[in-house]
């Protein structure tokens, strides 16, 4: 029996100087939240305060590591090529996937060190102080977030429930016979026509009585 095929796909992300970051939160709240962090053109959707926390973790734990970049890097490392537009990267990250950090080129011109943070799939060359501040601070802004935006599991489903039953308490659910029950004034007579509704009896006015004597 042959075993399909396989593969693990490795983005590696290049940042140089100051980045363009957002960081968003989606569902807050309930058992589909997400700190969703942008650094350019990728994204990552953590689904958990642990990750937002241990991502956190390994930016601040690479700040020395970090003094070694130069100020301002190369940018011709990050021109564009010709035939194929920048693509975008797109994960979804949950507990605490493995990271590494790895400063390459150490030692050699001080303008081609560059640090290496691995995140899961995703591999940043970072090339220089902008580019490590604007990380480091996305990360730190994304657990902030992160610490007031998940639940526990299943508390969602408790919440609902408790509103479902709160609700209820207000607006009780009918019950088979209100839902029979027609309005008299709107049944149907013998010949198929809606029945008017009676006419109000007259009322006589009455008058004083009079004593028979004139005035």
């Amino acid at each position: 029996m042959t075993r399909g095929s396989d593969q693990a796909v490795l983005a590696i992300v290049r940042l140089v100087g100051a980045q363009d970051t957002a960081v968003t939160v989606q569902h807050p709240g309930t058992d589909e939240a997400a700190v969703a962090v942008r650094i350019g053109r990728t994204l990552l959707y953590l689904h958990q305060e642990t990750t937002a926390e241990h991502f956190l973790n390994v930016w601040l734990e690479s700040h020395e590591a970090a003094k070694a970049l130069p100020v301002n890097a190369d940018r011709r490392s990050i021109r564009g090529l010709r035939g194929m537009p920048e693509p975008g990267v797109v994960v979804n990250a949950i507990g605490r996937p493995a990271s590494s950090v790895t400063i390459v080129g150490e030692g050699e011109q001080t303008n081609r060190s560059y640090l290496r943070v691995q995140l899961g799939r995703v591999a940043f060359e970072v090339r220089d102080h902008g580019a490590f501040h604007s990380c480091t601070n996305a990360f730190r802004d994304a657990y902030n977030l992160a610490r007031h935006v998940f639940v526990p599991p299943g508390s969602e489903r408790v919440l609902r429930g408790a509103v479902d039953i709160a609700s209820d308490a207000f607006f009780p659910a009918l019950v088979k016979r209100d839902l029979r029950a027609t309005p008299s004034r709107l049944r149907p007579n013998a010949s198929g026509a809606a029945a008017q509704p009676p006419a109000p009896a007259s009322v006589s006015r009455l008058r004083p009585p009079t004593s028979g004597m004139a005035p």
